[in-house]
């Protein structure tokens, strides 16, 4: 109950208060699903290491007591959190496992359609488009043979996250409606509607985004998932910038980068240096465009960033690499070499853009990555 109304928080204090408890009873699959619902609910809070950790003692005593239902509910929520982590490929080692796992548990869908959107989740940040579209497909079809709303809800997401690595913003945009509308879970309402913020964002509707992620931000506040509340306030930064608050943009992603620098969070802080890199490109690319408002608002920070934005630029983008290539995610180093080809492009380093878009190029051809693909290819095209 508590899970599928992303009420994190109550959960977290709910079976920290019976711990002890839980420890004290003899049945270990009992145990084992004890600490898998504390990972579940230390998941929600975005404490991934804490997660990490109760979900690998509770596949230690699933390999000891050879329990296929304690071990089908872990391997199916592990690979959420190794994804966060960086260690995808872990991630995919698990998912496998709950997938063969699940089809010895005829009665219970939980752990084959959360293996599947797992799937998703770590070919969405390998950028392998295809194959995020092959997993969102399998769970709309298990979805509706089994008539299994929530598979439907997550088909749609992940279909979404296809088209999102694709840059098809206004299918992602059609893909996550369907799945908000279909839910009836607060928790599935809240998921789809985060992504429908971001393809928003994506496409440049800031004011048809701006609810969406408010609503995120505030069951974020209220019931502890800031598991969806933390990104939600990354794309609600965006939005800020877009509208001249760019100190305050800026530094509300900054705040949550430190959080997530302490948590391990290397996926979501390599994506937020890629966003930080694109607002700090905008800025060098578009000052004769700022307007009056914005200057207003933003003086002393803009006195104090014009003059080295394409440095600030340079830096986020070279982290968002860093963190890319480390961890495999494709979709991010493809658009962060791309922008950084931008960079050296407006300050007439030709040489160092083609190297740059090279990478690019070759990077969002093994992602098949549509829209950002054509955009690259059309600005190595001006660098020859």
């Amino acid at each position: 109950m508590f899970y599928f109304r992303g009420r994190f928080q109550e959960l977290e204090k709910l079976l920290q208060e019976h711990m002890t408890l839980a420890e004290s009873i003899a049945d270990r699959e009992i145990r084992g699903l004890f600490l898998v619902g504390l990972g579940i609910a230390k998941w929600g809070r975005e404490k991934l290491r804490e997660s990490y950790h109760l979900l690998q003692r509770a596949l230690g005593i699933a390999k000891d007591i050879g329990s296929k239902r304690l071990r089908a509910y872990t391997c199916s929520w592990l690979p959420w959190i190794c994804v966060e982590l960086g260690l995808l490929d872990d991630a995919q080692a698990h998912a496998e496992s709950a997938l063969a796992l699940a089809k010895h548990l005829e009665t219970d869908h939980f752990p084959y359609y959360q293996s599947q959107d797992a799937f998703g989740f770590i070919h969405w940040t390998r950028g392998m488009s295809r194959k995020i579209h092959e997993s969102g497909q399998t769970l709309l079809t298990y979805g509706e043979t089994s008539a299994n709303v929530r598979g439907i809800i997550w088909g749609h997401v992940v279909r979404g996250w296809g088209f999102l690595s694709e840059g098809d913003f206004e299918e992602a945009i059609r893909s996550n409606r369907h799945a908000v509308e279909a839910s009836a879970d607060p928790l599935y309402t809240n998921i789809p509607m985060l992504f429908l913020g971001l393809s928003y964002v994506s496409d440049g509707q800031f004011e048809a985004a701006k609810p969406l992620l408010k609503e995120v931000v505030e069951h974020s506040r209220h019931h502890g998932s800031e598991v969806l509340g933390s990104p939600a306030q990354v794309y609600l930064a965006v939005v800020a910038v877009a509208e001249g608050h760019i100190k305050e943009g800026i530094e509300k992603i900054q705040h949550l980068q430190r959080t997530w620098l302490e948590n391990d969070a290397r996926l979501r802080y390599g994506f937020s240096e890629l966003v930080l890199g694109n607002i700090f490109l905008g800025m060098t690319r578009a000052k004769a465009r700022v307007s009056i408002s914005t200057i207003v608002r933003s003086f002393g920070f803009l006195i104090k960033t014009s003059a080295n934005a394409a440095h600030q630029c340079e830096a986020h983008y070279q982290r968002a690499i860093q963190v890319a290539k480390a961890i495999g995610a494709k979709g991010i180093l493809g658009q962060a070499y791309v922008g950084l080809s931008h960079l050296y492009h407006s300050q007439g380093k030709t040489e160092m853009a083609r190297e740059s878009i090279i990478v690019a190029i070759d990077t969002l051809m093994e992602c098949d990555a549509g829209v950002y693909l054509e955009e690259a290819r059309a600005l190595g095209a001006r660098l020859k």
